[in-house]
């Protein structure tokens, strides 16, 4: 009895089980915190795969807004497409879907719905993005087209600008600004810039215009070939005006052609030898909406308002604003010399107190006067800009 008592008075064991428990707990814990430790890197491996396929979606919604923007289909709806990406830590691809858009005809607006799945690894994530594409019919104060640009400015009191304008009020607005002047290649650029002179330079303001930097800018939208196919396609249409044959029309007095309230396109035309006819407004002269003078020289000589678009196309043609007078045109002039008449012959020339200042609202005015059905095919050639107007994520 005496030697079965001793084992139980016996702690020697004691250690050992404590120790044995004590690594048991140990290699739970372990175990526990490798485990969680594998599932946060996980997580954060699955989180990081998912901010990047929503990345690269968003993309893919760039893309598809720079799609529409370079489609010359009506309306402006390109190919699905999947496209790669493998930029260091966003590998993965994007899908690129165009589900709905509307209108379904011509029109000078849409709104294309762009949709984009991005794919990294497992993870994916759905964007989908309404952006409009708009159509305008001018990219600067003064566009000029066409193979020559030669102009003169006298004085410093004229005004070139294309920063925006309210028609109504006479106001700035908040909208970005375009060129003052746009031309078609650089040589046509420094042609322009060359007829200014030092205190002139300030006189055309706009798009990166500066006190020594005229807005003066090469732009390739609204070819020659566009305005042509505008002038051609609207004016025999109407009950055009003619010059004489190798003459002026002299139009004096009191004239309108077409309000705010009623705007109106108005066309003339050139008979005879190029180069020898032309529209003399020399009276007091008003007018909203398009004024279209082919072939011919439009020359404002006394009083001229005119809110809208203003075109002169054809072989040997100018446009000038000279004399005295006012001189205010809201909206955009269209300069398209199709012909070589040197360079004493000017395309442009301002003198005294005449502005052309850029005006969305008079051209907005003017584009309802244009049957989108009848330039169905001329409308991708004008002027456009896309705008992304909403966006949302879409549950996968």
């Amino acid at each position: 009895m005496r030697h079965c008592l001793s084992y139980v008075g016996n702690n020697s064991g004691v250690a050992l089980i404590t120790g044995l428990v004590i690594m048991v707990l140990l290699t739970g814990i372990g175990t526990y915190a490798i485990n969680m430790t594998e599932i946060e890197e996980t997580l954060s491996a699955n989180l990081k795969a998912s901010k990047q396929a929503f990345y690269i979606a968003d993309a893919g919604i760039e893309w598809g807004r720079q799609q529409i923007g370079a489609s010359l289909a009506l309306p402006p709806v390109p190919a699905a497409a999947t496209q790669t990406l493998n930029a260091g830590n966003y590998a993965g691809n994007y899908t690129v879907t165009f589900p709905n858009f509307f209108p379904a005809l011509p029109a000078y607006e849409y709104t294309v719905m762009v949709h984009s799945v991005g794919n990294v690894g497992n993870a994916s994530k759905t964007l989908q993005a309404l952006v409009t594409k708009t159509f305008d019919l001018s990219d600067a104060a003064i566009a000029m087209r066409g193979n020559e640009a030669h102009s003169r400015f006298t004085g410093s009191a004229f005004l070139v600008d294309g920063r925006d304008y309210d028609h109504l009020t006479g106001t700035l607005t908040a909208r970005a600004p375009q060129l003052g002047i746009s031309v078609p290649s650089i040589s046509l650029e420094s042609m322009v810039e060359g007829a200014l002179a030092a205190n002139q330079k300030d006189r055309v303001k706009g798009l990166d215009g500066t006190a020594t930097n005229p807005s003066v800018g090469v732009s390739t939208a609204l070819t020659s070939s566009t305005i042509t196919a505008i002038a051609n396609a609207l004016c025999p249409a109407l009950a055009q005006s003619y010059t004489p044959i190798s003459g002026d029309i002299k139009i004096s007095g009191n004239k309108a052609y077409g309000s705010n309230a009623s705007p109106q396109i108005t066309c003339f035309d050139g008979l005879g030898t190029p180069g020898a006819m032309g529209v003399d407004l020399s009276g007091d002269i008003s007018g909203s909406g398009i004024l279209i003078v082919k072939n011919a020289d439009l020359v404002a000589s006394g009083n001229f308002s005119y809110n809208g678009l203003i075109i002169v196309t054809g072989n040997k043609v100018g446009f000038g604003m000279i004399g005295g007078g006012k001189k205010d045109v809201y909206g955009s002039v269209l300069i398209n010399e199709t012909n070589w008449d040197g360079s004493s012959y000017k395309e442009l020339v301002l003198t005294g107190n005449s502005s052309v200042m850029r005006s969305q609202s008079a051209l907005a005015m003017a584009k309802q006067l244009l049957p989108a059905a009848t330039l169905a095919g001329i409308i991708p050639g004008l002027p456009s800009s896309t705008q992304r107007v909403s966006w949302m994520e879409v549950n996968n």
